[in-house]
Parts: structure tokens; sequence; C-alpha cells
């Protein structure tokens, strides 16, 4: 993977911005670089921290490498085209009964235990699962394509272009975030690019080529940009979680058993680890080095939908995020445990090594220096037409 990937070189910056082109007086406005992923000063922090260096890696390529990679450690066989039509448990295993798309032929795989791994399409349904919480918080779209941006990028080192267009939807995600995909030049000259943004769910409009690829020139201020669309992916962002991962010989894993963003994302490094917490487990009960109680500890957290895992509540973005009706003490005791965390003198040196100012340690505070400082923020603020309260 870190043959292909992006190397961390490439990848060492975060930068917001109005736009690429353009000549307006808020054009081409760089607004924040943040040193990122390990890269740059970083880089001793993460090496410390971390067994392994960060990279960036697409999905739309991982899963063809992670495939190549499974076909030559697996004693079985990865068959596309199959379809489980339905399935059947007892005390010694379960049975699946299989359609072959390709001849509409059924057959039936008998296994000791079955994992479920299909975003809770069908199996989920099948054995009674319940995904509690909040089904639809955003609407993600991502538009993947070829272009030459290199002559309106400035910084090989920037990974991620996060955009505040006067002339977008100026939320986090509303005026498009531009990242770099490579395959082979990491630099300014990626051959190729995804453009996200983001809509409230069941948003009128259409999201196709004729509609999105001119709003792509339009946030970026490039109208003459000639831009090949590769695909374009849409998801919705979730905040939900299975009453049970367990029902039987059946397990629940990764977005079947669990959807929760960080930011936007549905929680992939989750799912990386239910199927590694989980297959060992599995690997040891079948060859009879543990009973069939071991897998009762999966996943490791008891019970997580009875903690209250129905709405959200955030606290600032990217935050604080506990459920809905949490007692005021519990989150007076998160809020003084964070506070006293971030004025330890070692988070301290760590944000100055990142190149961070710890704002505030409250968010009355954080107001009242928004306040004071208002006048520095007063053009761009009446530029994007937000009220300050």
């Amino acid at each position: 993977m870190y043959e292909r990937s992006v190397p961390i070189e490439y990848i060492s910056k975060m930068r917001w911005c109005t736009s690429l082109g353009g000549n307006g007086e808020w054009d081409r406005k760089t607004l924040y670089d943040l040193e990122a992923w390990g890269g740059g000063s970083l880089a001793p922090v993460y090496e410390q921290d971390s067994p392994c260096k960060s990279t960036i890696y697409p999905q739309v390529r991982l899963e063809p490498l992670l495939k190549e990679k499974a076909d030559t450690l697996a004693e079985g066989e990865l068959r596309f085209g199959h379809e489980l039509i339905t399935l059947e448990q007892d005390d010694k295993g379960v049975i699946a009964t299989v359609l072959e798309r390709a001849t509409q032929k059924t057959y039936q795989i008998r296994a000791s235990y079955l994992v479920a791994a299909d975003s809770g399409k069908t199996v989920g349904p099948i054995v009674g699962a319940r995904l509690e919480g909040t089904p639809e918080l955003l609407e993600m779209v991502t538009v993947y394509f070829k272009a030459d941006l290199s002559g309106w990028i400035d910084d090989d080192r920037v990974s991620t272009f996060w955009f505040a267009n006067p002339e977008g939807d100026t939320t986090a995600w509303g005026s498009g975030v531009l990242g770099k995909l490579g395959p082979t030049r990491f630099d300014r000259h990626s051959e190729e690019w995804m453009f996200h943004f983001s809509f409230k769910p069941n948003a009128d409009g259409q999201y196709d080529a004729d509609t999105l690829i001119p709003r792509i020139r339009e946030l970026l201020k490039i109208p003459e940009l000639d831009l090949e669309l590769l695909g374009i992916g849409r998801w919705i962002v979730q905040g939900v979680l299975a009453n049970r991962y367990r029902f039987g010989r059946v397990f629940l894993a990764g977005d079947a058993a669990h959807r929760h963003t960080p930011t936007t994302g549905l929680g992939l490094n989750s799912a990386v680890h239910d199927a590694q917490n989980l297959a060992w487990k599995l690997a040891m009960v079948l060859k009879g080095q543990a009973g069939d109680g071991l897998l009762d500890s999966f996943p490791d957290v008891p019970a997580i939908a009875e903690a209250g895992f129905k709405d959200l509540d955030v606290y600032a973005w990217q935050g604080v995020v506990v459920p809905a009706g949490t007692p005021k003490t519990i989150i007076d005791t998160l809020n003084t445990g964070l506070i006293k965390a971030i004025e330890h003198p070692d988070t301290q040196t760590r944000l100055r090594t990142a190149g961070m100012e710890t704002l505030t340690s409250t968010p009355q505070a954080y107001a009242e220096k928004i306040k004071t400082e208002s006048a520095l923020w007063q053009p761009f603020i009446k530029e994007l037409n937000i009220q300050l309260d």
C-alpha cells in the first residue's frame, strides 16, 4: 500500500482558501494552512505515537488491492455476481442459500458461522437487527475527475483544499473540498482529483454531471477548466448503531453494525477493527482453542446500544459527542476533563509543535474572544453575509 499511496511529503498540509482561480477581491485567498497527517514538523510526534506512517489511498483503489492480496491468502474464494437469498441456523451452524445471478441458479453453503459485512442490506433484516439512531444527517456527493490543476496550485505539500467561497454554501462542506488522488504524480500535477459536496438529506437537485461539473468550475473559479469525469459517488452520512452485533451464529460487522461519522465518512477504521477483532476470535474457536463464549466479547465494548446511542448531541464540530439526554453532570465532567487535558503542559507543547494556538478553554471564553476581535473579521463576515450572535 505504501508503494502505491500518496507519499507523506505530498499530504503534509491542509489548506482553507476561497478559490484556486478568479480575479475578484476575495478570490485566491489562503485563509489558513495547517500541517497534517504526520508530515513536516509533526513527523517526530507521529513517529513517537504511531507504529506506522500516515498515508492516503482512496477506497476506489484500496478495494482492488485488498482483493488482490486476499486472492493470495484465502483457501476459499471471493465470488462476485452472487446474492444471498436467505439463511437458516441451528446450534451447529448456518445454511446460506445463494443465487448465482448469471445462471439464476441457487445453491447452499453450510458454515459454522456467518459474518455479515453487507452494509446492513440483507442479513440484518433477516435476523431481525435494528439500526437505531439518526439515519439521515447529511448527503455527500463526491465527483472523481481528471484535470490539470498545476497552474492554480502553488504548494505541492497540500493534500486537501477546503473552500470557504462567498458565492457558495459557506458551511463546512457546502463550498466544496478538493483532494488529490495521483495515481502516479502526487504533487500539484496529480492526474486525478476528487471534489466533495454536502447537501441536506432529500434536498431538491440533480447530482449528475450536467449539474456538478459546472458547479466545480464555478467554485474553483476556473471556468475554462478541462475536466474529464471519472465517476460520481453518493452516500448518506448517518449516526446509527445495531441493537446487537451477534444473532446466534451470525455476526454483524462494519456498516452492517454501525455507521458513525468522524468527518462525513462512515467509520472505515472502526470497520477494519471489527474484522480484526472478530477474525482472531473466530479462529481460536474454530481451532478448539477457546469456547464459543469468547465470541460474546465481540465487540469489545459491552452493549453500546444500551448506552443510549440514538440521537446525538454534538458539542462543537468534531468535538464532544454524547447521547441525547445525557445528564448535565456527566457533560460537565467531560468538559472538565477536556479542559484539564488541553491545559496540560504536554498538550500545550504538542499544540505549539503543530503550529496551533489554544484559543480558550470554554465556549463562553471563545465567544468573548470573537467579540473582541470582531473588527478583524468584519470585512469577510460581511462578504459571507454571516450574523454573529
